[in-house]
């Protein structure tokens, strides 16, 4: 009888759900320096949303086993999201910088996810003398950041990682172009690039090429 009770307790907890906090710190990537109100929400619930501390810390809770929960600075810095996988683990990804899906296990209902470290980003501003489709590539990476579909003018948002290698691939009709590979100085700062692409050539405004 006392199993049959251990079994059935075992049950009905199981089945409950039970809140899992996850916490940790918004770091620069550079400078070590916190970064605060960095903005952190649930994914599909808008009502489950903190911002990061004067000292770069916050804590969520998120009510479901499985959730995603986007993180953005508003500023600067590169944006990403967590996710927590069956209330066992919390992975932590960048969008423009990956963190490698970073894996966290959770402990008694709840994951630090320690220092995130973030890098600063600018946006990129390509305007075409014809319409042209357009993408950001990253050297030695899968991923890629793509423009608006064909148009004269694309926007990238804070898709370019200060100190990283990006290159611009433009595509025609009937062709492709690439422009060099790119570093963007961390003197330079978070201000817009603006790129030029005419008669198929690059035109980088103010930006020495490294």
């Amino acid at each position: 009888m006392f199993n049959k009770c251990l079994i059935w307790l075992f049950l009905v907890l199981g089945g409950c759900a039970f809140p899992h906090e996850i916490k940790g710190r918004f770091v620069d990537h550079f400078t070590g320096k916190p970064i605060p109100r960095v903005s952190v929400y649930e994914r599909g619930n808008q009502k489950v949303g903190v911002s990061s501390d004067e000292n770069g810390d916050f804590t969520i809770t998120a009510d479901g086993p499985t959730a995603s929960f986007p993180f953005w600075p508003g500023g600067c810095h590169e944006g990403g999201y967590f996710v927590l996988r069956e209330r066992s683990s919390v992975e932590v990804y960048s969008l423009n910088a990956p963190l490698g899906g970073a894996r966290f296990p959770v402990q008694n209902l709840g994951a630090d996810v320690g220092n995130v470290s973030l890098r600063p980003t600018v946006s990129l501003r390509l305007y075409a003398d014809k319409t042209v489709s357009a993408l950001i590539s990253y050297p030695g990476e899968a991923r890629v950041t793509p423009g608006w579909g064909w148009r004269k003018e694309h926007f990238f948002p804070a898709a370019i990682p200060l100190d990283y290698a990006f290159q611009v691939v433009v595509f025609e009709a009937n062709k492709t172009h690439r422009s060099d590979v790119i570093r963007v100085s961390l003197e330079r700062g978070c201000q817009d690039i603006v790129l030029l692409f005419a008669e198929g050539k690059f035109n980088w405004m103010g930006l020495t090429q490294k």
